[in-house]
């Protein structure tokens, strides 16, 4: 089980067969702190997908990430067309990981576009 800290380099990771705590580094480009986003861990594939969110004022956020879970790496995703062109900033959204595909449902939406559903 995997916890990152997105305000540093450094997370803990819990080995939960060994029932101890290791400290793991992560790079340096990552993700603002955020709250009411969604993270979907997609396992087949061994990424992590952070989508949206309010920063720390009060900003809702368009942006989504990917962590690789094994290198520790985070990398900003482009979409066509851009999510804040076509949905808008994401905030209290619902998210769910069906086999590889993350599957979006943004209620709460600041555009014209409330309630998009939507894949990546």
């Amino acid at each position: 089980m995997l916890f990152i800290n997105v305000l540093g380099k450094v997370g803990q990771n819990l080995d939960l067969k060994f029932k101890k705590w290791e400290v793991v580094t992560v790079n340096e480009e990552k993700p603002c702190p955020r709250m009411d986003h969604s993270f979907n861990i997609i396992n087949k594939r061994g990424i992590a997908v952070l989508a949206g969110g309010v920063d720390q004022y009060g900003e809702r956020l368009t942006d989504i990430w990917i962590l690789d879970l094994m290198r520790l790496n985070w990398s900003r995703v482009s979409t066509q067309p851009k999510i804040e062109e076509s949905i808008g900033p994401m905030a209290c959204h619902s998210a769910c990981a069906v086999g590889s595909i993350v599957y979006f449902y943004n209620g709460n939406a600041e555009r014209k576009r409330e309630k998009a559903f939507w894949a990546l």
